[in-house]
C-alpha cells in the first residue's frame, strides 16, 4: 500500500474511532441525565402533586357596631330601587278563595236587614203645676196640644211623660202627686185622639229636682212633668 493511502486509510479510522468516542460520551451523560431525573426530581414531583392544597387561611371578621341616632335611618337608594323592580316585575298571584270569601261576606252585609233607625228623643217645654195641685195651666194645655198635633203626623212616635213635685210634704204623697200629674197630662192626649199605647207615664215625686230646693222660686220649677218624644223610623 502507497504511504498517502495508508494515511488517508489511518485518518479515517481515527475519525471513526472519535465519532463513536464522542457518541459514547453523549450516551454515558444521556443516560446520567436520565437517572437523575427517574431517581430524585420525578419522585419529588409526584410527591408535590399527590400532597392536599393547604386549607386557606381564614381571614378575620371584625364586628363593627353603628350607633345609631334615634328616628335616624340609612337608606341604599340603589337597594331600594332595585327592590322596586323586582316587585314590579313579580308577577300577580290570583287568591280566588280569599276574593269568593270576602264576596260571602259582603254579600251577607248587603242581606242582613238594615236596623230601624232610632232619631235622638226630643225634649219639649216642661208642664208646670202649683203647689199641690195637678191641675193643667193655660201654658201645659198649649204645650199638650201641639204635642197632640205632633204625634197624629208621626204614628210611630211614642212619648214619655215624667211626673215631679218639689220636697214639701210626705214622701208618700209627693209620689202621689207627681204621678197624677203625668196621668193628667197622658189623660189629656188621650182625649184628643192620640193611641194610650204611645205614652209611658213614670213617676219620681221629690227624689230628682230640677234645682235645689232653697227658693219658691225653685221648688216652682220642680213642680213640673217632663215631656220627652220617641220616634223610630222603619
Amino acid at each position: 500500500m502507497a504511504p498517502e493511502s495508508a494515511q488517508r486509510s489511518g485518518g479515517v479510522a481515527h475519525a471513526r474511532v472519535l465519532r463513536t468516542t464522542l457518541a459514547l460520551g453523549l450516551l454515558v451523560l444521556g443516560a446520567g441525565d436520565l437517572f437523575a431525573i427517574a431517581t430524585r426530581f420525578l419522585p419529588r414531583y409526584l410527591a408535590s402533586r399527590s400532597q392536599p392544597a393547604p386549607a386557606s387561611i381564614p381571614i378575620p371578621t371584625t364586628t363593627v357596631l353603628a350607633v345609631v341616632a334615634p328616628r335616624a335611618f340609612v337608606v341604599d337608594t340603589a337597594a331600594a330601587v332595585d327592590v322596586g323592580k323586582a316587585e314590579e316585575a313579580r308577577p300577580a298571584v290570583a287568591l280566588p278563595v280569599v276574593v269568593a270569601e270576602q264576596a260571602k261576606v259582603e254579600n251577607a252585609i248587603e242581606e242582613r236587614p238594615a236596623a230601624p233607625e232610632i232619631v235622638p228623643p226630643s225634649t219639649w217645654p216642661r208642664l208646670l203645676f202649683g203647689q199641690n195641685t195637678a191641675w193643667l195651666s193655660a201654658e201645659a194645655r198649649a204645650t199638650l196640644d201641639k204635642l197632640t198635633d205632633h204625634l197624629k203626623q208621626h204614628a210611630s212616635a211614642e212619648v214619655v211623660l215624667e211626673g215631679h213635685t218639689d220636697d214639701l210634704g210626705e214622701p208618700d204623697v209627693n209620689n202621689w202627686l207627681s204621678r197624677n200629674r203625668a196621668l193628667r197630662a197622658k189623660q189629656r192626649l188621650v182625649a184628643q185622639g192620640i193611641d194610650p199605647a204611645q205614652i209611658e207615664i213614670h213617676n219620681f215625686g221629690a227624689s230628682k229636682p230640677l234645682l235645689p230646693n232653697r227658693t219658691p222660686e225653685a221648688r216652682a220649677q220642680n213642680r213640673r212633668v217632663e215631656i220627652t218624644v220617641r220616634e223610630r223610623i222603619h
